[in-house]
């Protein structure tokens, strides 16, 4: 057994950043490394407590979904949180609906760095929008698929492979996360979860059309939802669109969602960004 622990710790409201941390923790758990996975929207784990076993020669891969160009801020919040750990090492995953992966990445890998860890790689899985879950031809359909997959299975093992090297494992090259053209990256930094929050906000609620049957608040990666006579928003809406797509009375709706694909493509034309999986290490 590996005396090194490796933590897979990730958000996941559309299930696919998901999907890539079991095959993470598959990959880690074939190579004799003990396994720890958090699901930062699991109600049942102390975060603190996972933040603070993290120790030297241990190996972190942190995963969010790319919102607005940038990862959520519940997975940056994870790391800020981390204490300085020199020795540990990062490796960022992030997942993107086929339309620009931003600066997530980068952010990630920063922020690891500020804790004194060492980044030994990144990779960005392309995914479905999850934003598209009613297209008949979503952008990103059928991903992550198999040759996806693959590319997450060879970069875990790269990534434990250079943190095994007896604490001689070289950080991944300054510049490797900072891909994206000068245009994108001005582009990101006008954007955010606190700048789309109130384009797509509030959600309409009809209270009569309301069940009771709480699939908004099971759904709910943030516990922002409580049932009264229907369903009461708080403050920590990452605007996911769970709780509209699990409500089949229609209970919540949006005005806005029948308008996003369209917008969606065209920003393809300004981001140009293939929608492939590609691993840096």
């Amino acid at each position: 057994m590996n005396q090194q622990t490796v933590y897979i710790v990730y958000f996941s409201p559309a299930g696919t950043t998901r999907m890539v941390a079991q095959a993470l923790a598959h990959e880690a758990s074939t190579a004799g490394y003990p396994v720890v996975s958090l699901d930062l929207a699991s109600r049942s784990t102390d975060v603190k407590v996972v933040q603070s076993r993290i120790s030297k020669g241990d190996i972190l891969f942190a995963g969010t979904p790319v919102y607005a160009n940038h990862p959520v801020p519940v997975v940056m919040d994870f790391l800020a949180g981390l204490s300085e750990t020199e020795g540990a090492y990062a490796a960022p995953f992030v997942t993107f609906g086929a339309v620009s992966s931003g600066v997530a990445l980068r952010e990630m890998a920063t922020m690891a760095k500020e804790k004194k860890m060492t980044v030994l790689g990144g990779i960005k899985v392309a995914a479905r929008h999850s934003m598209l879950w009613q297209s008949d031809a979503p952008l990103g359909k059928g991903r992550p698929d198999e040759k996806d997959m693959a590319e997450v299975a060879r970069f875990a093992q790269a990534v434990m492979g250079k943190a095994s090297a007896d604490g001689k494992a070289g950080p991944l090259p300054e510049d490797a996360l900072n891909y994206q053209r000068q245009e994108v990256q001005e582009a990101a930094k006008a954007a955010g979860l606190h700048v789309i929050k109130p384009m797509l906000l509030p959600f309409d609620v009809n209270i009569d059309a309301c069940t009771q049957c709480g699939l908004c608040v099971e759904n709910c990666p943030t516990a922002n939802i409580t049932l009264e006579e229907g369903p009461v928003f708080a403050d920590r809406c990452v605007v996911c669109f769970n709780c509209v797509r699990v409500c089949e009375p229609g209970a919540i709706s949006s005005k806005v969602l029948p308008f996003i694909e369209a917008d969606l493509h065209k920003r393809l034309d300004f981001f140009r960004e293939p929608a492939e999986t590609v691993a840096f290490v």
